[in-house]
């Protein structure tokens, strides 16, 4: 953007993730806290994980959520952490305010650590840190407005085209990524006219596109959409 000549916005900051429908968790049945299971949209971010990494402070533990990659470390504004006195339950989760807000037991933190929390409101974490990061490179930008449409007249300024899709699919297979399954599940869905779509609704046909793409059994395709856990 900077490249291109852009200082700011003027108006609103609008972030649009309905490239997928999105699924507030890939399987319902599982922690609220697992890393693996977070939300689905077509703005996707880190697998849709915030990092949150705690460390031993004077009366109690320093805390911090970020969105870490190789080279940044954005703080995130959009999802907290506090730490309460309570033996169980390891986590607690609730929204408010378009905000995503988390407890952690302290008796379970130990020394310093850190862990992935799946990440539930998409849209509002990636806009978050493209503002942090767009204000980095001197490019004022409002607080992110997530909508539901895309707007109208909308053009592309700047573009990143992702990996080829056999390596996208090797590798999750070998790290076996649910919501890249999810992902690509609800796109090949989608461009073949699918209606409801998504790993979990993906027809022998895409099955058959996955295995050609990836040089792999379709069995082992199956088994990663069905019941992969990162």
């Amino acid at each position: 953007m900077a490249q291109q000549g852009v200082t700011g916005v003027r108006g609103r900051f609008l972030v649009w993730g309905g490239a997928l429908p999105y699924a507030e968790a890939i399987a319902a049945d599982q922690p609220v806290h697992v890393g693996y299971n977070p939300a689905i949209s077509g703005l996707i971010l880190n697998y849709n994980r915030v990092h949150f990494e705690w460390k031993r402070a004077k009366g109690g533990y320093a805390l911090a959520m970020d969105a870490r990659s190789e080279r940044h470390v954005p703080k995130v504004y959009t999802a907290d952490v506090a730490a309460v006195a309570r033996q169980a339950p390891l986590f607690e989760y609730r929204q408010a305010g378009g905000r995503e807000h988390w407890t952690v037991a302290a008796s379970a933190l130990g020394k310093d650590g850190s862990r992935w929390l799946p990440v539930r409101l998409p849209e509002a974490y990636a806009g978050d840190v493209f503002q942090t990061l767009a204000r980095a490179r001197g490019i004022d930008l409002p607080a992110p407005e997530p909508v539901r449409a895309l707007p109208a007249g909308a053009r592309v300024l700047v573009g990143q085209p992702s990996e080829a899709l056999p390596k996208i699919l090797r590798s999750m297979m070998k790290y076996s990524t649910n919501i890249t399954a999810e992902a690509v599940g609800m796109t090949a869905s989608a461009a073949r006219g699918g209606g409801e779509c998504g790993a979990r609704r993906f027809g022998r046909g895409d099955e058959r596109l996955a295995e050609r793409a990836a040089g792999r059994h379709a069995g082992a395709v199956r088994r990663s959409f069905g019941s992969g856990r990162r």
